[in-house]
């Protein structure tokens, strides 16, 4: 299914604000002091064949911020590959909540709003994780924030005697450092509001992933003439 992902009647403004911070810092670049971009992309790491290749947009919600300690309480996982423009051709999801067999903090419901009651007869992470192994097999996992995502990942897979998943992953927080230099935030919620998506339900984590795979287009879509084939991360990096 091809679309435009969680952007909605926003589009035109979305194009404005992509293209007035593009027009900018072509601007910047050309003054030999002034390189924000291009520098910036160098640790963004996009691949210079991004667009031939398959992408997993990955976000969890947990039960704290511990991968040690904490759990999953939620996955989402989009799989896609870019179209043209912003598109995205969407090749599969997990939109599934989790059972951590542990209780979820009420300072943390109060985040994701996910209570202990919600997910006491969901299934285990392990029930869920050959499903999400095969989904990310042979993508770039892409995150915001991606250690967070990635260390939640390779602790509930070895807790679980679970091979670890060694692909690359792209962090789209360093990717619009990179396309968007000179913001005030780079939370995904102002990053949605800066290029014009559609609010969907933040700290869910299909709409997060969701999101993430929208932000992840703007921003290649920028920093596509500046790609390099360095600082793609594996999961253990």
């Amino acid at each position: 299914m091809t679309g435009r992902p969680n952007r909605g009647s926003a589009y035109p403004r979305y194009r404005s604000a992509a293209a007035r911070v593009h027009e900018n810092s072509h601007s910047a670049a050309s003054r030999p002091t002034q390189t924000a971009v291009s520098a910036a992309s160098d640790s963004a790491g996009l691949p210079l064949d991004w667009e031939s290749l398959e992408y997993l947009a990955l976000d969890f919600e947990t039960t704290g911020l511990d991968p040690r300690k904490c759990r999953v309480v939620e996955i989402g996982a989009l799989r896609f590959k870019p179209a043209s423009g912003y598109e995205i051709v969407e090749l599969g999801r997990i939109e599934a909540l989790v059972n951590p067999e542990i209780s979820i903090p009420a300072e943390v419901v109060a985040i994701h709003g996910i209570r202990d009651a919600d997910v006491a007869s969901e299934p285990r992470f392990a029930e869920h994780a050959p499903g999400l192994v095969a989904l990310a097999k042979d993508t770039i996992i892409i995150a915001h924030n991606a250690p967070f995502d990635l260390s939640f990942l390779r602790e509930e897979l070895a807790r679980n005697g679970l091979p670890a998943c060694n692909n690359a992953a792209l962090d789209t927080r360093l990717l619009a450092k990179a396309a968007f230099p000179g913001l005030g935030s780079y939370r995904l919620t102002a990053l949605a509001a800066f290029l014009g998506i559609t609010p969907a339900r933040s700290h869910r984590a299909f709409d997060d992933a969701r999101t993430c795979a929208t932000l992840f287009m703007a921003a290649a879509r920028l920093l596509a003439p500046h790609t390099m084939t360095q600082g793609a991360e594996s999961p253990g990096e």
